[in-house]
């Protein structure tokens, strides 16, 4: 649970995963937490669900350092032929490695979403302590944090915003190999940026259903085309795994 008392993403997935008459005996969940804490309290709470029997496969809870390590455990734990959806959610950008998320997609029928926190990656890029600057280079890879560094700080937050989030797109797409979306959330009522969803996939299908999921989510249809996008001050709020 989260601290407000609202489930957390791995027991809104369990939960609707646990609705569905066939996906229960497939599906195959890995969890994993940095904090020992955390995890403890996911075991408990999963254990409590009703139904949780159905599962044809126990969820795997590990607490491990978030790197290209992690995946290797995961797809060794689950089989290198399974097709993995992964969910990167990482505390600010700690972790969140371009060698990460490549290590994620790598083999048949794997995709990568990924929270974008993009105040605390719009404040890294000025940031000139080194061990930040090391974090945004393995982000968007060096010579693209270089770049970023020196066009960025004249521009103004709309445009500004517009170069980052290509600049990761970019150096996702694998040379055109790769289909990237983005969604993005705002926040209050100013609007302003808090941070986006990317998911990265390597088939044009998982573009495709992915494309369907977050313009069904998106606040808006501006002249009949989603807004991909998360505005509180528009009529509908999604929730992207109710």
């Amino acid at each position: 649970m989260a601290e407000d008392g609202t489930p957390s993403t791995p027991l809104l997935i369990l939960k609707r995963a646990l609705k569905d008459d066939d996906l229960p005996s497939q599906l195959i969940t890995v969890f994993n937490d940095h904090d020992p804490a955390n995890t403890q309290t996911l075991s408990e709470v999963i254990g409590s669900l009703p139904d949780v029997g159905k599962l044809g496969h126990t969820p795997i809870i590990l607490t491990r350092a978030v790197g290209s390590e992690l995946i290797t455990h995961v797809k060794k734990l689950v089989g290198y032929s399974v097709p993995t959806l992964y969910f990167m959610d990482p505390w600010g950008y700690k972790g969140l490695s371009l060698d990460l998320i490549n290590s994620a997609i790598k083999g048949w029928g794997c995709d990568c979403i990924f929270f974008f926190n993009y105040v605390r990656i719009n404040a890294g890029l000025a940031n000139p302590v080194l061990t930040i600057e090391q974090q945004m280079d393995d982000l968007f890879g060096k010579q693209r944090a270089d770049e970023l560094r020196k066009e960025v700080h004249s521009l103004g937050p709309q445009r500004r915003e517009e170069v980052i989030v290509d600049k990761i797109k970019q150096a996702l797409s694998g040379n055109a190999t790769r289909h990237v979306l983005t969604f993005r959330f705002k926040k209050g009522l100013e609007g302003r940026t808090s941070h986006h969803l990317i998911f990265v996939t390597k088939h044009p299908l998982g573009e495709t259903v992915m494309k369907e999921i977050f313009a069904g989510e998106s606040s808006a249809d501006l002249q009949g085309v989603a807004s991909f996008e998360y505005d509180p001050s528009g009529v509908h709020q999604g929730n992207l795994f109710v």
